[in-house]
């Protein structure tokens, strides 16, 4: 008889907590656990856990009866204009409910953080695990908080810092769903000339989490496309896969947008160290098809 690992996703129903999710649940020996703010119909009956992790007696209760061998924390608060506004729930979701799942019998349980290329200041690019970080904008802040809270309370996690792209269940406001909106509908939209990133589609990146935990990995690794790319050029490159005219994406700068978030320019990761571990390379091409795929098979999209 295999004996199933028992994995507890926060955010399951977010664009990457989805995919990991299903993959896992199709290779048989997990036995998948889900967090949400709501009831995660996808989930197989008395899977999905309904919880507020801004409550941490509440998250620390429900943990305690999963028993999770497994925590990939998915979930946090990724509107960095938000999290500017509103630091001190910021730090609730990101930071202090991520110390309350990281400090979970660390001595046994893999703890799977979800982080971003943004605990760096932009400044160089092609950022390797080993770079100093240097957040320029609180969302990162609390992100790079959290990565040193899970280093320093369990030393059996892995810290992805990435970059994701995709479709939440429901329409949502990501960079590719807000593209698309505009896109098939023949309005015009700018993408950023001066922002680099090599971002990777969320079924690229579940695939990876799945393969880091069956080598049972841990440590910081830097997911992304093996060339990174401007957004500008990211979007065209959208337009192209779904046979929409490109000339309807223009060039603007990111200095000509007021943030009250100030933004990395140059956030693109080193992705060396994933290639000699994994021995994969992740193309930009390779996600955007991907993407199209998924698109066309789901109704709500069409």
């Amino acid at each position: 008889m295999i004996e199933t690992t028992k994995v507890l996703i926060t955010g399951s129903n977010g664009m990457l907590g989805k995919d990991i999710v299903q993959l896992l649940t199709l290779a048989g020996n997990y036995d998948v656990f889900g967090m949400n703010r709501k009831h995660d119909s996808s989930l197989a009956e008395g899977k999905s856990v309904v919880c507020d992790i801004t409550n941490l007696n509440e998250l620390q209760m429900i943990v305690e009866e999963i028993q999770p061998n497994v925590i990939i924390h998915c979930a946090a608060m990724v509107d960095v204009e938000g999290c500017e506004k509103n630091k001190e729930y910021a730090d609730k979701i990101n930071v202090d409910s991520t110390r309350q799942l990281a400090t979970f019998k660390p001595e046994s349980t893999k703890f799977v953080y979800i982080s971003t290329d943004s605990v760096f200041d932009g400044q160089d690019g092609g950022y390797g695990e080993d770079t100093a970080k240097n957040p320029i904008n609180y969302y990162a802040t609390t992100k790079s908080l959290a990565e040193a809270v899970v280093e320093s309370v369990n030393r059996n996690s892995i810290i992805i810092r990435t970059n994701i792209y995709g479709f939440h269940k429901d329409r949502g406001r990501s960079l590719v769903e807000w593209a698309l909106n505009e896109l098939l509908e023949h309005r015009k939209i700018s993408g950023f000339n001066d922002v680099y990133f090599n971002p990777v589609y969320t079924k690229q990146l579940a695939r990876i989490v799945f393969e880091l935990l069956e080598i049972n990995y841990s440590g910081i690794i830097h997911v992304g496309a093996d060339n990174p790319i401007s957004k500008y050029e990211f979007l065209r490159r959208l337009a192209l896969k779904f046979k929409v005219d490109p000339e309807l994406v223009g060039s603007i700068s990111v200095d000509d947008i007021s943030f009250n978030a100030k933004r990395p320019k140059n956030t693109s990761l080193s992705t060396r160290k994933l290639q000699k571990l994994l021995n994969c390379e992740i193309k930009i091409d390779d996600g955007l098809h991907e993407l199209l795929r998924d698109y066309l098979e789901r109704s709500s999209y069409k």
